[in-house]
């Protein structure tokens, strides 16, 4: 299933190949590699600014989306919790201490943060670790929110346009249907870079960001190299070193 192998050594592109009639130019989807882009907008908010510290809260950061019902717990819990997927929601299925079928759901409904936020912890947060798109979303808006754009509008300015990334003319499709039409999804296959969005317009933290490989390697030399790029710090030096550090 192999589609492209590049190859990136002191700064310098010394291997790239591509299969399955793949090229250069065509994008692929990130999947769970897009959590870690949205994580790279949070330091960068946090350099900023726009975001006062890791200790800042759910019901700080999402209040106007937060049910009135909200599980006391979840409204606590923390930036950092978030972004070290210890916020006490529930995994994404079974075999991450989840619930099979849970990502199915929050597509099904008509406002996925809000639904996501609707429901209740299933640890303490702090406490457990649990692969958690649905955090990962939340991230997402939260990027949105505190920055005043959409997350893929922060990130062209901040992020993708210092590592030289073009992402004019990216295909954005809202979800408001689960599952995607046919049409729909061959649109997205055809795109060179998408990132899908919910139906209220956050770009989904969890995945499906599409990026040609060269980009996706520039983000992971960005990363290799503490988060500098050609003499200027695109992303926290200490921000990269704590998302890489093995955590307690």
């Amino acid at each position: 299933q192999v589609r492209s192998v590049l190859v990136v050594r002191h700064g310098n592109l010394v291997v790239e190949r591509y299969w399955q009639g793949v090229t250069a130019s065509d994008g692929h989807n990130s999947l769970s590699v897009t959590k870690s882009f949205v994580s790279a907008l949070v330091g960068i908010a946090l350099g900023d600014g726009q975001l006062r510290g890791l200790d800042q809260t759910v019901e700080e950061l999402l209040a106007d989306h937060l049910p009135a019902n909200a599980d006391p717990r979840l409204r606590r819990v923390t930036l950092k919790q978030l972004l070290t997927m210890t916020s006490g929601l529930a995994g994404d299925d079974s075999l991450v201490g989840g619930l099979d079928g849970i990502s199915d759901r929050e597509a099904q409904s008509r406002d996925w943060v809000r639904h996501i936020l609707g429901r209740r912890v299933v640890t303490a947060p702090g406490e457990q670790w649990a692969y958690s798109s649905d955090g990962s979303h939340l991230l997402s808006a939260i990027v949105a929110d505190a920055t005043g754009q959409s997350t893929l509008d922060f990130a062209r300015t901040e992020l993708f346009a210092p590592l030289g990334i073009a992402t004019d003319g990216a295909l954005e499709p809202k979800i408001h249907d689960w599952p995607p039409t046919q049409v729909e999804l061959e649109a997205y296959e055809q795109a060179s870079v998408a990132w899908p969005r919910d139906p209220q317009g956050y770009h989904y933290g969890g995945g499906f960001l599409k990026l040609p490989a060269r980009d996706l390697a520039k983000f992971g030399y960005l990363y290799l190299n503490g988060g500098r790029w050609e003499g200027a710090q695109v992303v926290p030096a200490d921000y990269v070193a704590a998302s890489i550090r093995p955590q307690s």
